[in-house]
């Protein structure tokens, strides 16, 4: 895709998600670049539903009229859509973006994935909006991320956090310390809340060895001073 972007569901007609590279600058709070970003691409007139990103549980489904378009919606970290002319955005810089698309009925949504909120249970809680008889039809896209070899963590608290899956905290020889894949327990999540495995699509991009993308950790940014790239969705006609 042009301008620096890249693009997923590129076999769905209905339906415009991408991610912004470190080459269209730091997104992060910043919902006007979003603005400018989709009407260089041919869509004004739109709302753009962006929250400001606590790594809490909190789900908020966006209606033309219950939010500030201009505003970054508050303690919010998964956002979903079923009315037109409505964009989801999120940003990330090692943490997961998660794409939702129902192609049945035009529902999008967007999950930021990153170790406190899917802890917390927020895939579980965003996928409970849908109605089970709906979530055979739900395709995800596991937008870039930080793969477990370069997620060095702290064993005691992957271990109390993530105890349910074992298999996904491989110890490392540093004493206390450990490897948290976190990407495979988002698929485990996905699949144990009703998304079926061949509708789950995994980019295989790692922002921490991909130069392209902002990463916190490579970058070793201050928890005031993180830049971001821009995951985006929207149905278009």
């Amino acid at each position: 895709m042009k301008n620096n972007l890249i693009k997923f569901f590129p076999e769905e007609k209905n339906i415009l998600a991408f991610t912004t590279t470190r080459e269209k600058g730091d997104f992060r709070h910043n919902i006007s670049a979003v603005y400018n970003l989709l009407k260089d691409l041919g869509f004004s007139g739109v709302k753009v539903a962006m929250p400001e990103l606590v790594h809490s549980d909190n789900v908020f489904e966006a209606k033309k009229n219950n939010f500030s378009p201009n505003n970054l919606i508050k303690a919010t970290d998964s956002i979903l859509a079923r009315e037109k002319d409505i964009f989801l955005a999120i940003t990330f810089a090692d943490c997961f973006p998660i794409f939702i698309f129902n192609k049945d009925k035009k529902e999008i949504g967007i999950i930021h994935g990153g170790w406190r909120s899917v802890s917390a249970k927020i895939i579980e809680k965003t996928i409970k909006k849908f109605p089970r008889k709906d979530r055979k039809n739900i395709k995800i896209v596991i937008g870039p991320g930080i793969n477990f070899e370069h997620y060095e963590f702290d064993l005691e608290v992957a271990q109390k956090n993530f105890s349910a899956y074992p298999k996904r905290i491989i110890k490392s020889e540093k004493i206390n310390k450990g490897y948290l894949d976190l990407k495979g327990i988002i698929k485990d999540k996905l699949q144990k809340a009703g998304i079926t495995e061949k509708n789950i699509f995994d980019c295989g991009i790692n922002t921490f060895t991909d130069k392209r993308f902002f990463s916190a950790r490579k970058d070793k940014f201050s928890s005031n001073n993180v830049k971001a790239c821009a995951a985006v969705i929207g149905v278009v006609e």
